[in-house]
């Protein structure tokens, strides 16, 4: 099934980027506007637009800084629903129930043992993994900090990837002593902390917002049936509508129907799959005739066509960006 991402946290991250580049580079900007008015975005969607923000800020740290400047309200209803929580342990407590709905692109796990509590991350991209693990990272310590007024501190935060270029100004933007090369992502703190209040605590307002992130996940839920599809294409991407269907043991137009249900199409489904390889393969120095016929145009003509549509530029301006 392809995992998914709320458009919000990835905004958060991209501000982190403008203000050190003073404008997005154009590929950010192409890739903004290709995915305008999209709530969630495929996780396979955000390698590309990772690796770019990693090469266009040349900051070892970009990760870290972006995390950090992350907001619970870059978090989706899950940001309101935590600054309703009445302390703490409440709002970890609820980070673990709906962290899903921000993204799929993880799991935190929480455990408490001799006075000491460890709030554990394990991600499930590889691409520019060590930025974006630490972007997590940081917004997690970012917006434990805001719930509390300030009040909470790290003990130390544990990277399981190497220690990056400058990592001694990690700490100093962390507030805690930070470790690379180590067996899990953590961030660790004192058991006395988890007794503080939210300073936005309303107890009203999270019964509200519960409901409402009940909602979201159960929607979560149920558009897995638009990613199983997705996957059936990411398999076969010169199958048709009718060759998904069949496999799926169903008429084309069930197929559709079923799709239309948790708001898509086939055919919106497949250009966003079809875009993903067809990005894939040209960055692997794939020839776009041998791309056209895997991903079944009849012509490299054709595809170049979709291909601009896709991504509002040629695939060899996208080669050479």
């Amino acid at each position: 099934m392809e995992l998914t991402v709320t458009i919000h946290f990835t905004r958060a991250i991209l501000k982190t980027l403008e203000a050190q580049a003073t404008q997005l580079p154009a590929e950010v900007q192409a890739w903004l506007e290709a995915h305008k008015g999209h709530e969630r975005l495929p996780l396979s969607a955000l390698d590309t637009l990772w690796q770019t923000c990693v090469s266009a800020s040349a900051d070892p740290l970009f990760g870290l800084r972006a995390g950090l400047n992350v907001q619970p309200g870059n978090l989706d209803v899950v940001g309101f629903l935590l600054m309703s929580c009445e302390t703490l342990e409440d709002a970890l407590d609820a980070l673990i129930d709906y962290h899903r709905i921000v993204g799929e692109g993880g799991d935190f796990t929480f455990t408490q043992q001799a006075g000491e509590c460890r709030l554990i991350y394990a991600p499930h991209y590889d691409t520019c993994r060590d930025q974006r693990v630490s972007a997590v990272m940081g917004s997690t310590l970012a917006v434990t900090r805001w719930l509390t007024g300030g009040a909470f501190s790290a003990k130390r935060v544990s990277f399981a990837h190497p220690a990056p270029d400058g990592c001694d100004s990690a700490e100093a933007l962390m507030g805690c002593p930070v470790a690379y090369d180590q067996v899990a992502d953590v961030m660790a703190f004192d058991a006395e902390f988890l007794s503080l209040p939210v300073v936005q605590a309303n107890a009203q307002v999270f019964e509200r917002m519960r409901v409402l992130a009940d909602e979201a996940l159960e929607r979560l839920k149920a558009s897995s049936f638009s990613r199983s599809v997705a996957e059936l294409i990411r398999a076969t991407p010169a199958a048709s509508k009718e060759d998904i269907a069949e496999q799926l043991h169903m008429s084309g137009r069930h197929l559709n129907r079923k799709l239309g249900l948790e708001g898509g199409s086939f055919k919106l489904l497949q250009d966003n799959v079809r875009c993903q390889l067809a990005e894939q393969q040209i960055d692997a120095g794939v020839h776009t005739m041998d791309i056209a016929e895997q991903l079944g145009f009849s012509d490299e003509r054709s595809f170049a066509k979709a291909f601009k549509r896709w991504r509002d530029m040629t695939p060899a301006q996208f080669k050479g960006r």
